[in-house]
């Protein structure tokens, strides 16, 4: 009866998770369809280049994480599926310790070495200085997102597709207008990072509003030293 339940189930949970998850690539694409002409057309081929492959590049690092991100995915949907908020609040507290020791310590040497790995991605002269800038700018928000992902994992554990895929769609909404705005007021790529920054302050505050409801305040203290070993163990192979 079990397993007929399951199979029973399994079609409509299937279907509405690839519907939202459609529907948000989607709007993505569409406004970045709509975004990029504009962004080359104000900053021109080199900076908009500038921008994008630097972008490229905190998206590689983030992903530099030890294993943590999606270790702490697995666990979340184990312990969603036994309904234990204990355990959940437990593994969200010991995974943003070692998250913010791991990419935290990435973050500060990138930041600090900044002008030196800015030299790879063979900017003019005239621009290095701000691609530099730029590049120790995206580390604060690297960190951020990073603790920010936790949160999206327990909502994620949970199947809430429908409450993901909306405040992704609207931080994304909020980063097309004010790129549009900044960079129409000429503020450059400095004008880039800030729409970045609006679109992570509404990510971070749906992720903790979303996954406030499967965790425990009381119960967010250090897994035992016997349950963080396994998690690195398991960490370090995936990544």
């Amino acid at each position: 009866t079990r397993l007929s339940a399951t199979v029973t189930t399994w079609p409509p949970v299937f279907l509405s998770g690839l519907s939202w998850n459609t529907g948000g690539q989607v709007v993505t694409v569409a406004l970045n369809l709509v975004l990029t002409p504009f962004l080359l057309l104000h900053l021109g081929v080199s900076r908009y280049g500038l921008y994008a492959l630097l972008s490229s590049l905190r998206g590689l690092l983030s992903n530099l994480d030890g294993g943590l991100g999606p270790t702490a995915s697995r666990y979340f949907s184990v312990f969603a599926g036994s309904r234990d908020r204990r355990a959940t609040s437990s593994l969200l507290m010991t995974v943003s310790v070692m998250l913010a020791l791991v990419v935290g310590t990435l973050a500060a040497l990138v930041a600090i070495f900044a002008p030196n790995i800015t030299v790879f991605v063979h900017a003019s002269t005239a621009l290095h200085r701000e691609a530099a800038v730029l590049m120790r700018a995206f580390m604060p928000l690297m960190f951020v997102s990073a603790l920010r992902t936790v949160f999206q994992q327990i909502i994620s554990a949970q199947h809430r597709w429908a409450y993901l895929n909306i405040s992704g769609t609207i931080s994304t909404v909020v980063y097309a207008v004010l790129a549009l705005l900044f960079v129409w007021q000429g503020h450059g790529l400095i004008g880039l990072f800030w729409a970045n920054v609006g679109q992570e302050v509404v990510l971070v505050l749906a992720s903790v509003v979303g996954a406030r409801h499967f965790v425990k305040l009381r119960e967010c203290h250090l897994l035992p030293w016997g349950e963080i070993r396994d998690i690195l163990r398991y960490a370090t192979r995936v990544q």
